[in-house]
């Protein structure tokens, strides 16, 4: 820390810890992650038939979407724990787009789980925007996040958001009003939360026009 005029922190979540760590709160200021709304321009083409064809899956499936590392602190596993208890009452495709370590521990959980036809790693992708329009649901379960600029792009696309309540990401989302939020490594509030966004698309829709204007608001990089 010696030597250091400004440490910039992207959520107030961080500037917290920064300072339980020792850095003294004047040194500190926030910044907050932000996207070029430019960066979907033209918009993407929303083409879930197309990709559930790729994928190998059944048409008319609604897709159940995250994106990141498949490293622990994205809580990938706590989807894939809460992906049968949604199967149990709405048919629905879950997928991962994201390459990172714990990937075969994610389909030995898949396999376990018995979800295997309904589960999908994609690896890393490059058309990040073609999976978000195509989605019916994004799905952010972190254990640890500074922000999420993933979810921030969600948004950004207009998407129903389930998000852990962590970190930075209650300073993005607002719950009930631009997605909803559940306590982290809680497989059932996961379920819950995608169930409400399948079962109430209006209120979901809702939700997630307010989240777009948010970003506009206060995530933009201008």
């Amino acid at each position: 820390r010696h030597g250091v005029d400004r440490f910039i922190a992207v959520s107030r979540a961080v500037a917290d810890l920064l300072v339980r760590d020792g850095v003294p709160a004047e040194k500190v200021s926030i910044v907050r992650s932000g996207v070029d709304p430019a960066r979907f321009r033209p918009a993407p083409v929303a083409d879930p038939g197309g990709l559930l064809r790729d994928l190998g899956l059944p048409g008319g499936l609604p897709i159940i979407l995250s994106i990141g590392a498949l490293a622990d602190h994205k809580g990938h596993r706590f989807l894939v724990a809460a992906a049968p208890s949604v199967l149990a009452r709405r048919d629905a495709a879950f997928i991962i787009a994201g390459s990172g370590p714990r990937r075969r521990r994610l389909l030995r959980d898949a396999r376990r789980l018995g979800i295997e036809a309904r589960f999908r790693l994609l690896g890393f992708r490059s058309d990040v925007g073609r999976l978000l329009a195509s989605a019916d649901a994004f799905v952010f379960p972190s254990l640890e996040e500074g922000l999420g600029t993933s979810l921030i792009d969600a948004l950004l696309l207009e998407k129903p958001v389930v998000a852990s309540r962590i970190g930075g990401i209650p300073e993005v989302i607002e719950h009930a009003r631009h997605g909803i939020l559940v306590e982290p490594g809680d497989p059932a509030a996961l379920a819950g939360a995608i169930l409400e966004i399948l079962e109430r698309p209006g209120a979901a829709r809702e939700m997630a026009r307010r989240g777009r204007e948010r970003v506009l608001e206060e995530f933009s990089s201008d």
